[in-house]
């Protein structure tokens, strides 16, 4: 019998080992393959749900700034005043709780990311 696999469960896993991948590795380092090692696919799975490094880039661009998006709207709704908004979103946006490797992967990713249409869209998006 096939084993039957959430794809959209799939896809945030793989996405999840290529920020790991790209914290260890370094995002020009890493490959495709190195993708399949760190999620624990056979070599070319990830293939299946990315076509390429840049779409894989995009989700991880997309992951980030959807929790981005998530931690703001959730201290929105706390301040009365505009300073108090701002200052919240300020802190918020400073704090790390993945520590300095979602720091570094954050401007490893993101440079090169900007070059890819689709993720300067998500990027775009967040700040507009």
């Amino acid at each position: 019998m096939p084993k039957i696999v959430d794809k959209v469960q799939m896809r945030q896993r793989i996405v999840e080992s290529a920020f790991r991948c790209f914290a260890d590795r370094g995002y020009h380092a890493s490959i495709m393959a190195h993708v399949d090692l760190a999620t624990g696919l056979a070599k070319g799975t990830v293939y299946l749900y990315f076509d390429s490094k840049d779409a894989l880039t995009t989700a991880l661009v997309a992951h980030i700034f959807a929790g981005y998006e998530a931690e703001v709207a959730a201290f929105d709704r706390d301040h009365d005043t505009l300073e108090e908004f701002l200052a919240g979103l300020q802190a918020s946006l400073w704090r790390n709780p993945a520590g300095d490797r979602a720091t570094l992967v954050f401007f490893e990713v993101l440079g090169p990311s900007l070059a890819i249409p689709q993720a300067r869209a998500i990027v775009g998006a967040f700040f507009g």
